[in-house]
């Protein structure tokens, strides 16, 4: 990535490589790198390459937001939620009880705590330990405030669940002894699927690669995923795959909205939802049973292919197993800014602080410029301004 480049995934999540600022106007230029700092390795062939880091903003409404006045003012920043109670930021940990209230952490110790039952997140004044005091506060009593980042995806976390009567795809996902694959683990987690007319390479998403033959019973070939890898499938052993006629019942396709930590239901019929366990495996379910599961094991996230339980080759394909592919809509953060702020004394440069992130840019002062990096409209468009050192002239 390139300086000061900011991306956003697929949760409405933007992060910002660092960069530097470079002041010419004094007496002997200065560099000053903003942002995580960025580190020097060596390759095979022996060259030094400079690696920029990325800093997380938010964007997703899932982060969890510290601010404040500290003498260090590491614990304060944008922390990534990986748990349903539990968010990081570099070395700190916050973890939270709904019944009790939470408390933030570092490698070593406690450094602020708050008390109370709160929902979704631990809003609030964190009061310093001792040890926060002594290791971030010089000593001083003090307090810094949390709060859920306050911007907020227009659809987080939605995904598209499509349903795929055939094939059972722990049958044919080349694994097993029937077929083999000459890679190991696939980039696109892809599988072969046999759709009721050919043989399809398809993506995690569900989203056909390539094409082969039209023999239920031979797969047999080459297929291309499209990025330059080339898969030779043998077959190993032959088997009895029967056409599988549409079921009576249908599972619940289209989209699916977030409604809990990592829970999500179906836009068209609420008794269809989606859990992600601990384990990190994933489930389908109607109101009355599991439908459908994700055996391998992705945390936090709900995307891959699902093969129908008993339960649900019964219910909706007469018994014959399915396959069930979900795959995240993009969600773009709301109208969202990145920029950086140059400080002033008496009109000279005195200093560069960034990137933040906020919903609109703050006003400049005779004291404060500030420099816009990086705005998304909320609507899906977004504008990078600059893709490389900012020179002060």
């Amino acid at each position: 990535m390139n300086q000061f480049e900011v991306i956003a995934d697929a949760f409405g999540n933007v992060i910002c490589n660092s960069g530097y600022v470079i002041d010419t106007t004094s007496a002997t230029t200065q560099a000053y790198e903003l942002g995580e700092h960025s580190a020097n390795i060596i390759d095979p062939s022996t060259r030094t390459v400079r690696i920029n880091s990325a800093q997380f903003l938010g964007g997703s409404g899932d982060s969890f937001e510290f601010t404040g006045t500290l003498d260090d003012p590491a614990p304060l920043g944008i922390y990534v939620r990986t748990e349903e109670n539990i968010w990081q930021y570099r070395q700190f940990t916050l973890t939270g009880d709904p019944a009790t209230g939470a408390e933030l952490s570092d490698a070593d110790d406690i450094v602020a705590t708050i008390t109370g039952a709160y929902t979704g997140f631990p809003d609030g004044t964190y009061t310093l330990t001792t040890y926060g005091e002594d290791t971030y506060n010089a000593g001083n009593a003090g307090t810094i405030d949390g709060e859920q980042e306050p911007i907020a995806t227009a659809e987080p976390g939605n995904i598209s669940v499509t349903a795929s009567y055939g094939a059972s795809a722990e049958t044919i996902a080349l694994t097993g002894n029937t077929y083999t694959f000459n890679v190991f683990n696939p980039p696109l987690g892809e599988v072969l699927i046999w759709t009721g007319t050919d043989w399809e390479l398809q993506d995690g998403y569900g989203t056909t690669l390539d094409t082969g033959g039209t023999d239920i019973t031979d797969p047999s070939g080459t297929y291309d995923n499209g990025i330059g890898d080339t898969y030779t499938v043998t077959v190993v052993q032959n088997v009895s795959i029967s056409t599988v006629d549409y079921a009576p019942a249908t599972v619940q396709s289209g989209n699916y909205t977030r409604t809990d930590w990592c829970e999500w239901t179906s836009d068209d019929d609420p008794d269809f939802t989606i859990t992600v366990n601990v384990d990190g495996t994933a489930d389908i379910s109607d109101a009355t049973d599991i439908i459908a599961t994700r055996s391998n094991e992705v945390f936090l996230q709900s995307q891959g292919v699902y093969n129908s339980t008993t339960y649900g080759a019964d219910t909706y394909n007469d018994g014959a197993p399915f396959v069930v592919t979900i795959g995240y809509v993009p969600a773009m953060p709301l109208t969202l800014w990145v920029w950086l702020e140059i400080a002033l004394n008496a009109g000279a440069f005195d200093g560069a602080t960034g990137p933040f992130v906020g919903t609109s840019l703050p006003a400049n002062s005779a004291t404060k410029k500030v420099y816009p990096i990086y705005y998304s409209n909320g609507l899906g468009e977004a504008k990078q301004f600059t893709f490389g050192p900012i020179i002060w002239t």
